[in-house]
């Protein structure tokens, strides 16, 4: 944000013991009821690329997942 590092968490799925895959309830397409994107200049750009990521990540119809904020971008 203008410039300064911002710290980003990494949440672990949780998997099930008894072998390699993801547990049920786990997954990215499950976990995910949407994204507010903003208040940022670039919302478009923003919403392209997650738009793609969750697409690559089994999420369907990403589109409807992704809602751009109408809370305006205040410069100080």
């Amino acid at each position: 944000m203008r410039g300064v590092p911002q710290l980003v968490q990494m949440l672990p799925l949780r998997r099930d013991a008894s072998d390699d895959e993801v547990a049920p309830g786990s997954s990215i397409p499950e976990l995910l009821d949407r994204i507010i994107i903003g208040p940022t200049e670039d919302a478009a750009a923003v919403y392209q690329a997650l738009e793609a990521l969750l697409s690559a990540a089994g999420v369907a119809n990403p589109a409807a997942k992704i809602v751009i904020s109408g809370v305006p971008l205040r410069h100080l």
